[in-house]
């Protein structure tokens, strides 16, 4: 089973407000929690002031340059390898790796490393197609297989990079299980969202939230989160400084960093109780929980949420060179 690592960390600021869902393909909930507001003290909604970048399941996208390397060499000529790197995704990229890999050093010899690092910023209100870079690496055929007309090379661009994730949305919520909407301008708690990215390879698909009561004056909030490897590369271990594709791939361990309840701070437990997750190509699960006053509010309210993941992501491109013997 391939294993990969996740930081994470989930912010749960409860305040009075209203906004748009990043990333959400549900409707905004109303306004409400008057009360709220006086206890926690109210403000605008963080999720309405974040620009709508954080969409989709791009990351890092690269490319060979069109002949870079060529399609065809004859022995012993000097020849370049272009990468184009962009990053379409909403995140900076810090101390990113491109590693060519997989040629014969044997008959090719590369000028420079094969190993070189990058740097590009996400998508932003400046870039809002994110920034580009190029990379070019020389190299040089230094013959062929004896009695020979020649051979195929192959090259193999292959990107690592930390990254994150990053979802914010309104939610609408209750902190009794029986609290209902009194007020016209209360919200309705839905307790179920849906996603569509936010605007990296690794997404929270859905979001599912309910509120049990516990006794007469607790209950549990509870919060069901899932997760996907949308991407079209896996996750690695974001603390390696290598770009290999023999490094071993743990199971994700997802580490809450800190969280917040207006201005109060309550113990939150998740299970797997280990914090290990195998986010794959398939959806995986992870439940959180933490306790509540029933007081909290007279009305259902809405409050953003905010979690963050990091994590490393490791993609390959492959492209072909024939070497051709000079006659």
């Amino acid at each position: 089973m391939k294993k990969i690592i996740i930081l994470g960390l989930i912010v749960l600021l409860l305040t009075a407000c209203t906004g748009k869902q990043q990333g959400s393909d549900n409707k905004s909930p109303s306004e409400g929690g008057g009360i709220f507001s006086r206890i926690f003290g109210g403000g605008n909604s963080a999720v309405s002031k974040i620009e709508d970048f954080r969409r989709g399941y791009d990351g890092i996208t690269f490319k060979f340059l069109e002949n870079a390397p060529p399609k065809e060499r004859f022995e012993n000529e000097f020849f370049s390898i272009m990468v184009e790197l962009q990053n379409r995704g909403a995140y900076d990229v810090q101390n990113g790796i491109m590693e060519i890999r997989d040629y014969k050093q044997t008959y090719t010899t590369l000028g420079d490393s094969n190993r070189q690092e990058f740097s590009l910023e996400g998508r932003n209100a400046l870039a809002p197609e994110g920034a580009l870079d190029r990379i070019t690496i020389s190299a040089q055929n230094t013959g062929i297989p004896k009695q020979s007309q020649g051979y195929t090379e192959t090259f193999t661009a292959m990107v690592c990079y930390p990254y994150k994730t990053i979802l914010v949305a309104d939610i609408c919520l209750a902190s009794s299980p029986d609290l209902k909407s009194a007020s016209p301008d209360a919200c309705n708690p839905t307790y179920q969202l849906t996603f569509s990215g936010q605007g990296a390879p690794v997404a929270v698909n859905g979001l599912q939230y309910d509120v049990l009561a516990l006794d007469k004056d607790n209950a549990e909030l509870r919060f069901k989160f899932q997760l996907q490897n949308k991407g079209k590369g896996l996750i690695i271990d974001p603390a390696t400084t290598e770009c290999d594709k023999t490094m071993p791939v743990s199971l994700t361990s997802i580490y809450f960093l800190n969280y917040s309840l207006g201005n109060e701070k309550d113990p939150i437990t998740c299970s797997p109780e280990n914090k290990k997750l195998n986010v794959t190509a398939e959806p995986a699960e992870m439940i959180c929980s933490m306790k509540i006053p029933r007081t909290l509010a007279k009305t259902p309210f809405v409050t953003p949420l905010r979690m963050t993941f990091e994590y490393g992501y490791r993609e390959s491109r492959s492209t072909a060179m024939k070497i051709k013997k000079r006659q």
